[in-house]
């Protein structure tokens, strides 16, 4: 049976239907649907009831899928309590699903590092997703040290080449502030040359525009091979924290120009710094106006939405 405490009256007839189901469709199949349609606690309890059922608890790949359905919808603990009481050995794909889940979860970014670590407890060899992942957790709780750590370790592994571990790397240190821009363009100093990766060359604009140094991070815009979406927003943004609203409106104006259509976050820097410019300029009102009349047609935003955009010119 798939265990009373799972299960409720109104979920009894779904249950007696994945029981007749599984009878004429592989239970991989229903597996699989039902993680698919997992949209609440209930439905990942009744998941997990049948993959007990039916042993998929130690079958490694549905259950990093599992996983990944929990940590979707936000049960970080489930999924670090499901890791934790598996009794077969996890592969390298189960240990990076867990390590990317707990990284993202607001109350147990440290247990991926420690997972990270039990990586090579467990003879395994981490690859160019684990330490991506990990990354992640150490720039959340700002662990520089750790960091260094997991660099040396990549360069051990020969994982330090890679396009997608340096990528990570560079966001790592460039996350850290001043003392660690440096060894952001250190490794990105390495790589770009050869890499016109336009991630690599996203993580070090990033880095320069959040720093404040708008100098740098303009230098890396105007060269990045193929900008994208991201480039324009991180300098945009950029422009708009360092309180430089005019410089933010004519690189938004720009792009537009140049047919690159704008991500939310581009338009809502965008409407910020047409409040900031409409505080200090009141001649630039037409220049404000005509910014703001091209976010609406591409939104296609409603009435409703065009009265919050006069709130947001008249607070600023």
């Amino acid at each position: 049976m798939l265990g009373g405490e799972y299960l409720d009256s109104n979920k009894s007839k779904r249950t007696m239907l994945l029981l007749y189901c599984s009878s004429l469709v592989s239970s991989s199949s229903i597996l699989n649907s039902l993680i698919a349609h997992s949209s609440h606690l209930k439905h990942i309890h009744q998941t997990h009831a049948f993959m007990l059922l039916r042993a998929f608890d130690t079958d490694n790949l549905h259950l990093s899928r599992f996983i990944n359905a929990c940590s979707s919808l936000g049960f970080y603990s489930y999924a670090y309590s499901l890791f934790t009481s598996i009794t077969h050995a996890p592969d390298i794909y189960l240990y990076n699903n867990i390590i990317k889940a707990l990284s993202s979860s607001p109350t147990h970014p440290k247990a991926s590092i420690f997972l990270f670590n039990n990586i090579q407890l467990a003879s395994l060899r981490p690859d160019s997703y684990s330490f991506p992942f990990v990354l992640k957790a150490v720039t959340r709780f700002s662990s520089i040290q750790t960091g260094r750590q997991l660099h040396s370790q990549s360069i051990r592994f020969g994982l330090h080449s890679n396009l997608h571990v340096l990528t990570a790397f560079v966001q790592m240190y460039s996350s850290f502030g001043s003392g660690c821009i440096s060894d952001a363009r250190k490794l990105f100093d390495g790589m770009s040359i050869s890499s016109g990766d336009v991630a690599l060359w996203n993580a070090m604009l990033n880095g320069y525009a959040k720093l404040g140094d708008l100098c740098n991070a303009r230098d890396l815009f105007e060269r990045i091979p193929q900008r994208n979406v991201i480039s324009w927003t991180a300098l945009i943004t950029g422009y708009a924290q360092a309180n430089r609203p005019h410089d933010a409106i004519a690189l938004f104006r720009r792009m537009q120009l140049e047919n690159v259509e704008p991500d939310e976050i581009a338009m809502l820097v965008a409407l910020t710094a047409c409040a900031r410019l409409g505080e200090t300029s009141h001649s630039q009102s037409d220049r404000i106006q005509d910014v703001l009349s091209k976010i609406n047609r591409q939104l296609g935003l409603s009435q409703r939405f065009e009265k919050e955009n006069d709130v947001l010119l008249e607070l600023g």
